[in-house]
C-alpha cells in the first residue's frame, strides 16, 4: 500500500551553469537559496515582501537605523512590473522574468516609493542617489538598468544576507 502526501510537490528552478554555483553563497544555507540569482520571483505573498524588507533593512543596519513600519520604510522595484514605454532596455519576457527579484529592490521611504512608480530609470536613479541607505544608494550611483546588472546585484545581496544571517 503507497502512502499518499498532502504535500506539494516543489521543483527547483534549473541551473544556468556549473560557473553560478561556484559564485553562490554555501548552498546548504536556505538563506543562500531563497536568494539565489535563478530565482525568478521571490516574493509571491505579504508574507515574503515583509520578509525582504527586513532582511534588507538588516543589511542596510550597520549604516543606519532602519523602522520596520511599512508606512516609512518600503521595498521598491527598481524595473516596475508594469513597465511603460520608458523601459526599451527590457523585453516583456525579461520584465517577467526580473521585476520581482531581490537584486531589483531597494529600500526607500514610503513617500518616494508611491511617487515614483513606473517612471523610468534616470528618475529613480536621481531619487536613489538621495537616499541615506547605502545599498539604495550604489543604485542611484549606476548609469542604467539590466537584467544582468540585477542578477549580479542579487548574487552581492546573497552574499552579504549569508554574513549577516549565517547559518
Amino acid at each position: 500500500m503507497a502512502l499518499k502526501s498532502t504535500m506539494p510537490i516543489r521543483t527547483l528552478p534549473p541551473l544556468q551553469s556549473v560557473f553560478q554555483l561556484s559564485t553562490l553563497p554555501p548552498p546548504d544555507s536556505p538563506l543562500a537559496r531563497e536568494c539565489n540569482p535563478t530565482s525568478i520571483a521571490p516574493y509571491r505573498n505579504c508574507t515574503r515582501k515583509r520578509t525582504g524588507r527586513w532582511r534588507s533593512s538588516d543589511c542596510e543596519r550597520s549604516s543606519s537605523i532602519l523602522n520596520d513600519d511599512k508606512e516609512i520604510i518600503t521595498l521598491e522595484h527598481i524595473l516596475p512590473e508594469h513597465p511603460e514605454s520608458n523601459w526599451p532596455q527590457f523585453t516583456p519576457e525579461e520584465n517577467i522574468n526580473f521585476w520581482r527579484r531581490l537584486g531589483n529592490m531597494v529600500l526607500h521611504s514610503h513617500r518616494v516609493n508611491t511617487t515614483l512608480k513606473n517612471a523610468e530609470f534616470e528618475a529613480k536613479r536621481l531619487r536613489y542617489k538621495e537616499c541615506p541607505y547605502e545599498l539604495t544608494g550604489q543604485v542611484g550611483r549606476l548609469k542604467n538598468w539590466t537584467p544582468d546588472l540585477i542578477a549580479k546585484r542579487q548574487e552581492k545581496l546573497a552574499i552579504y544576507a549569508v554574513k549577516a544571517w549565517p547559518v
